[in-house]
């Protein structure tokens, strides 16, 4: 993932977005996906993390894209 510069998105972005967040630039350079790759995947429905699709909009869930980075909710052991 992208640690530096204004085109880039950091985890902290993704923790202070809403539910859901635009599938490029944010989730695509998240994930290390170009432009082009990101909406062929979306297309295809082989992107790695839940697309919701509202007519040409692709929007990515940002619960699970934070998850597939290894960011996601940390669950506390039961004592």
């Amino acid at each position: 993932m992208a640690t530096g510069g204004s085109s880039s998105t950091t985890i902290d972005d993704l923790r202070a977005a809403g539910p859901t967040v635009a599938l490029w630039p944010t989730a695509g350079r998240a994930l290390g996906i170009s432009r082009t790759t990101a909406y062929k995947l979306a297309r295809a429905g082989d992107f790695p993390v839940k697309i919701l699709r509202f007519g040409t909009t692709y929007r990515v869930v940002t619960a699970d894209l934070l998850d597939a980075l290894g960011e996601g909710r940390r669950r506390v052991p039961a004592a």
